[in-house]
């Protein structure tokens, strides 16, 4: 029996069945023991070592590094073994080094391409013949081609002088533009267009035309600070006309009349200065007359303590009279009305305030859709983030990863001083002034609104405090203590120590104020103005 399986390994070896040789030999212990059997091992070992060379000469390093374990459990540790199995791990690890550079070159060409760097991502993907090359050089020529599109189309727009049309284009390109040649020269043709435009529109008196465009253009920069001049003059005239409807023509005259130096060709920049200096100066003859003195006794009676009806008051009764009269529906701005979700806070000396209540707050590009609550002007590429407020904790939530401090984040519980990075040109830090108030601060940095005049917004809780101390919301010197404006069913009232005046008649700390109106807090001038955008 036992030459009957000599016979059997010999002829397997022979016949190159190594495989079959060894499951031979493996079979019956006694072969091992028998002169013949040892000699047929020695060449079953040396054959499977020589094939398992063949093997990794030809690339199979799986099928030769398992003759190499054939070979040793046949020859034990003879040298040709041990050199063979170093060679087989030297190339395995070979191998997958070359794989990872190449996995890392792929995920360098994608990023590359992914940020508009066509030429680079290509030149990375110039010798790459792995199946995952092929779909990311799909992908950067369809690429070329849509901007080669939209230059087409741009330089078409231009061609017809259709500045909006142009624009709408080159923001839908998006950051891609910055690294293409032509996109950016035409980019530079449609910035130059757009300050022509918007100057053109300023000038013949279509603001809400002029404030359209710029907005559209918050990702340009003419590197001459033009745009921006722009911003803040459309900004200032902005705040002109807040002043009016609060009823203070002489500051709104301040401002009109400063603008005239800027854009000396605005006819109506002219008139509505001198309509401004009038108003003022009639609103100051009337008060220094008869009128004046009556309002005078009327807070001064107030403030003692009497009781005097206004004409507020003695209104419905007039009306009662007669049914005839029709009566007036009641003004969404008159005092006592409910509070919107977002206003504007106005505060003498130190700014205006966009102020949201709501336990969830949504924050990105103003071309978003849905709009969020605080629209930037921003790049419509940039992802919607979400803060909501529990209890007193606030947690960012986010579409896409960005950045908290030098954290790549899409969901973290913020704290005190945290820095949000939207993007490189898009940052704004987080505060909580008062730790006992569930209220906190957004601070723009490199981040802009619609309104430039407002550089701060605020996540109000139930409260927002006014005052010289660090844990106010609002810190300003004009106050010699806190003055705290609260919710009270809905609508906004404020305590303080010094009185609270609207126009000329006090206010109790349970008194809701009147919005869109000025208010006076001791030193300190205050305008809770409804109108956002």
């Amino acid at each position: 029996m036992l030459n009957l399986t000599l016979k059997q390994i010999q002829c397997a070896l022979a016949d190159g069945q190594l495989d079959e040789a060894c499951r031979l030999l493996q079979a019956d212990a006694a072969v091992g023991a028998c002169r013949r059997g040892q000699k047929l091992t020695t060449q079953l070992a040396a054959a499977l070592v020589q094939r398992g060379r063949d093997h990794l000469a030809a690339g199979r390093l799986d099928s030769a590094l398992q003759d190499c374990n054939k070979a040793a459990a046949l020859g034990g540790g003879r040298e040709e073994i041990a050199a063979l199995r170093q060679a087989v791990c030297r190339a395995m690890q070979d191998k997958q080094q070359t794989h990872q550079r190449r996995a890392a070159r792929l995920a360098t060409a994608e990023q590359q391409i992914g940020r508009g760097w066509l030429t680079a991502g290509l030149n990375l993907l110039a010798d790459e013949s792995s199946p995952g090359a092929a779909p990311l050089k799909d992908r950067a020529l369809a690429e070329r081609q849509r901007l080669a599109a939209a230059a087409t189309k741009i330089d078409d727009a231009l061609q017809r002088d259709d500045v909006r049309a142009a624009l709408a284009l080159l923001n839908q390109v998006g950051p891609a533009r910055l690294h293409d040649p032509a996109l950016a020269r035409l980019a530079d043709a449609v910035t130059e267009r757009v300050v022509a435009y918007v100057t053109e529109q300023v000038h013949a008196g279509a603001l809400d035309l002029a404030a359209k465009v710029l907005t559209d253009a918050a990702d340009l920069d003419d590197g001459q600070g033009r745009l921006e001049r722009l911003r803040r003059g459309l900004a200032q005239c902005r705040r002109a006309a807040d002043y009016l409807q609060a009823g203070r023509a002489r500051q709104a005259a301040v401002i009109l009349a400063g603008l005239r130096g800027r854009w000396p060709d605005a006819a109506w920049l002219v008139q509505a200065a001198q309509d401004a200096q009038h108003a003022a100066e009639a609103a100051e003859a009337l008060q220094a007359g008869p009128l004046g003195l009556l309002a005078d006794s009327i807070a001064a009676t107030e403030i003692a303590g009497t009781v005097t009806p206004s004409l507020d008051a003695v209104a419905p009764s007039i009306e009662q009279e007669s049914d005839l009269m029709p009566r007036p529906p009641a003004r969404p701005d008159s005092p006592g009305a409910d509070l919107p979700e977002r206003f504007i806070m106005q505060i003498d000396g130190v700014g205006a305030f966009l102020t949201i209540r709501g336990d969830a707050v949504t924050i990105g590009p103003v071309s978003a859709t849905p709009r969020p609550a605080v629209g930037l002007l921003a790049g419509a590429h940039l992802p919607t983030v979400t803060l909501e407020r529990h209890e007193q904790d606030y947690v960012l939530r986010s579409t896409d990863p960005i950045h908290v401090g030098s954290q790549r984040i899409e969901q973290r519980l913020l704290t005190d001083g945290d820095k949000i990075a939207l993007s490189d040109r898009c940052r704004m830090r987080f505060n909580r002034p008062n730790v006992a108030s569930g209220t906190a601060t957004l601070s723009l940095s490199s981040a802009w609104l619609p309104r430039p005049d407002i550089t701060r917004v605020i996540l109000m809780d139930r409260e927002v405090l006014v005052g010289p101390g660090a844990g106010n919301h609002v810190q300003t010197a004009a106050v010699d203590k806190t003055a705290a404006f609260y919710l009270r069913q809905g609508r906004l009232c404020c305590r303080s120590d010094e009185p609270v005046f609207a126009g000329q008649r006090l206010l109790t700390a349970d008194t809701p104020l009147p919005l869109d109106e000025p208010l006076r807090i001791g030193g300190l001038g205050v305008v809770v103005s409804t109108r956002c955008d």
